[in-house]
């Protein structure tokens, strides 16, 4: 059950590395705007590199539509590290997704039990699109390579001020194509550095209300054979707001619900808008639904999902599945599979 947002905010004296955290997300975070809407040179047709990063990897985030930048979860940590801050213990998740034939994806992260100067968290993701079939300029087939993609990160979030938190995520993202024995084709590979950077502010005149702004993907460009024909990272920004409403109905604290709703900034096809919607019994089954505007044919996160969770004790499962079939998983519908343990 998510702690109440009126219980978020700045509670130890004296935060300097706060205050040093928060001056940092606001270099970051200023001039994010006119990155966002800059574009390349007209000699050059660079493109987004690195799609995997867009991949919906947490079951609960693929079921909200990824509209979950004012939310506070363990999985924050693919979306807004600030939304670490307000965890209550230590978490261990799993994310599991198959894709077509036998390429699948998972997921790893750790955060920690929350100190009182932060929260850390550790996240590794493998994006393996399996065997393909080599073939040299001929036509003829050279042998069987595979392609897989490695992500590595590492996340602080701390409280700033009153009902307001941040944090920062460094990710080192690999993409490697080994050579076969008999393959004259594969053999790329291509490493860029990334950095999310993120904010939450719980009002404390509305324990009902959560707003939150990250930028997610700020890096380098990825070069496999040389800097003219290397690729930008798919950089976004992303503006949202979170408000609970079952108080509304009923003063009945067993059941929660809220709705939310975020802008995607940046990439191809301009700004995009994602809302979704959970209700929770008692902090153990969570029935959630979202929508999400299409950016472009192929996106993965695109139209409506659908997804339920169970929290029992210490264990949690989330499952999640996509209303659209994407482009991008050749016919597939994505289905993710979340469990976790926390301590």
């Amino acid at each position: 059950m998510r702690p109440n947002r009126s219980e978020i905010g700045c509670t130890a004296p004296g935060a300097s590395g706060g205050t040093c955290l928060g001056i940092a997300l606001l270099l970051v975070l200023l001039p994010a705007g006119p990155a966002l809407s800059q574009t390349t040179d007209s000699t050059t047709t660079a493109q987004e590199c690195c799609t995997a990063l867009n991949y919906p990897i947490s079951a609960r985030i693929l079921a909200l539509a990824g509209a979950v930048v004012a939310d506070t979860d363990q999985d924050m940590v693919l979306a807004n590290p600030a939304g670490l801050v307000g965890l209550r213990r230590a978490e261990f998740l799993v994310h599991y997704q198959k894709l077509p034939a036998d390429a699948q994806i998972l997921g790893l992260s750790f955060a920690t039990r929350p100190y009182r100067f932060g929260t850390f968290a550790l996240a590794y993701t493998l994006v393996d699109y399996g065997n393909f079939e080599g073939f040299d300029v001929q036509g003829n087939p050279t042998g069987a390579f595979y392609s897989q993609v490695h992500v590595i990160g590492a996340t602080f979030a701390t409280s700033l001020a009153a009902g307001l938190s941040g944090g920062l995520t460094y990710r080192a993202f690999v993409w490697v194509t080994p050579v076969s024995d008999t393959s004259e084709t594969g053999g790329a590979s291509g490493a860029t550095q990334l950095i999310d950077a993120g904010l939450q502010y719980h009002p404390p005149w509305n324990r009902w209300l959560a707003l939150g702004a990250s930028v997610n993907n700020a890096g380098l460009p990825l070069q496999v054979v040389n800097y003219e024909q290397s690729d930008k990272p798919p950089m976004r920004g992303r503006l949202g707001a979170r408000y609970e409403v079952a108080h509304f109905f009923s003063p009945d604290t067993t059941v929660t619900g809220s709705i939310s709703t975020e802008v995607i900034l940046g990439g191809p096809g301009g700004a995009v808008l994602a809302t979704s919607a959970e209700v929770s019994v008692g902090g153990v089954v969570a029935v959630r639904a979202g929508w999400r505007g299409a950016r472009v044919a192929a996106d993965p996160q695109s139209g409506g999902s659908l997804g339920i969770g169970l929290h029992v004790q210490r264990y949690r499962l989330d499952v999640a599945r996509s209303l659209k079939t994407s482009e991008l998983f050749v016919g597939n519908s994505p289905f993710n599979v979340t469990f976790g343990v926390s301590f």
